[in-house]
């Protein structure tokens, strides 16, 4: 077989006819060359022939081997078998690597389809479609979470309404429920002070006190409440004082109790007041030839004090001659007809006496001296003005409408 190749054997080019001569040689025929045979072997790989060859024709065999340093225009579809080398591979590969995280490797990936790994680090911010199911480590950034939700330090709104089955605590110092701000809308507040006792406030539509659960000013473990007008001043409270007596104190002091025969109507009765706090009981004894001793039970002489007993004696005879009382103390006393008379009749009878402990009582005082814990002084005492000119007032008007 015969043709035209261009063929080299050792360092000389030349254009001649291949002539494969029999099935152990070539033979590259030349005008300006003799015969160089390049001899065909029955063994793979055979024994090797030095030189060179230079075709620019077609080299057609089933097995090559050797360098193949120089062959370009490969078609990587035709490679079927092996690996290629990972430095023959260009930068823009991306290379799997043995070792977490491994090299770094610069450049961009788009797919279309599904990529899995076992493991994902870097950037994710272009991540889009993440279940939050399968978020099950870590910890999300605050400001990650909607607004919705509540941040455990910061300052958070509730529009809707909260439900809480269990406990809820509140370690701050205020407490509040009303509509935007603490200061001027709240209406429910729940405070802990400086000096660490709680405060309860409720507020009225003008914003001022309805009701304050406090402590005693200065004393800050005696209970304090009271009950305000609508300048934001007492007129009715309740608290324990200095000495560990509880108080109660109000315009006017009732007893309230409906009306047997009219449910309509309820009866109002007030106490009636003095400058002392004292105790009394009454009954009716009777005399027997002019002479009576009065006991009086020990429930009264256990609550009263011995000096400033005070006695009235009504006779219930039209006859009487008088009464006199002597020998009287907070036990009893002893009651005479007068002129040594020898009656034979009842007789009314009132002993009043001071109360045990209470022997110092003041009806006089200062006006802040049962104030509830305060920071504001300057604004107690202007509501009090307030209130007791608006007071005048209408007391004024309510005169002055009689008829």
């Amino acid at each position: 077989m015969n043709t035209t190749t261009k063929l080299t054997l050792g360092t000389t080019a030349l254009t001649a006819s291949v002539l494969i001569a029999s099935s152990s040689r070539a033979i590259g025929q030349s005008s300006n060359s003799p015969d160089v045979p390049v001899k065909l072997q029955s063994a793979t790989p055979g024994v090797p022939q030095s030189g060179s060859a230079n075709i620019t024709g077609h080299l057609i065999a089933k097995y090559f081997k050797g360098s193949g340093a120089f062959l370009k225009d490969l078609n990587a579809t035709e490679l079927t078998k092996g690996t290629i080398a990972e430095d023959r591979l260009p930068a823009v590969v991306a290379r799997l690597q043995a070792a977490a995280p491994g090299t770094a490797q610069t450049g961009n990936m788009n797919i279309s389809g599904t990529f899995m790994a076992g493991f994902f680090k870097g950037d994710g911010s272009g991540v889009t479609g993440v279940n939050a199911a399968n978020v099950t480590s870590g910890t999300l950034n605050d400001a990650r979470l909607s607004t919705n939700i509540p941040r455990l330090s910061g300052s958070n709104t509730f529009n809707g309404t909260q439900k809480f089955n269990g406990s809820a605590y509140v370690f701050g110092s205020t407490f509040a429920m009303g509509k935007t701000t603490v200061n001027t809308d709240s209406r429910v507040l729940l405070l802990r002070s400086i000096d660490d006792f709680g405060q309860l406030i409720l507020k009225g539509q003008n914003g001022k006190d309805n009701v304050v659960l406090s402590s005693l000013g200065g004393s800050p473990n005696n209970g304090w409440m009271g009950v305000r007008d609508l300048n934001g001043v007492t007129q009715a409270k309740m608290y324990v004082d200095t000495d560990g007596s509880g108080v109660v104190a109000a315009d006017v002091k009732n007893f309230v109790v409906p009306n047997p025969w009219n449910p309509q109507q309820d009866i109002v009765y007030a106490c009636v007041e003095g400058p002392e706090a004292a105790a009394y009981v009454r009954g009716v004894g009777h005399l027997v030839n002019g002479k009576a001793h009065i006991a009086l039970p020990d429930h009264f002489t256990s609550v009263t004090v011995n000096e400033g007993v005070t006695i009235q004696i009504t006779p219930k005879s039209p006859t009487s001659e008088g009464l006199a009382y002597f020998n009287d103390t907070n036990s009893g006393f002893d009651v005479a007809e007068l002129h040594s008379g020898k009656g034979n009749y009842d007789f009314a009878w009132e002993a009043k006496a001071v109360r045990r402990k209470h022997e110092d009582y003041r009806p006089v005082r200062q006006w802040d001296e049962t104030l509830p814990e305060s920071k504001d002084k300057a604004k107690e005492w202007n509501a009090r003005l307030e209130s007791i000119q608006a007071r005048e007032a209408a007391y004024t008007a309510r005169r002055a409408a009689r008829p």
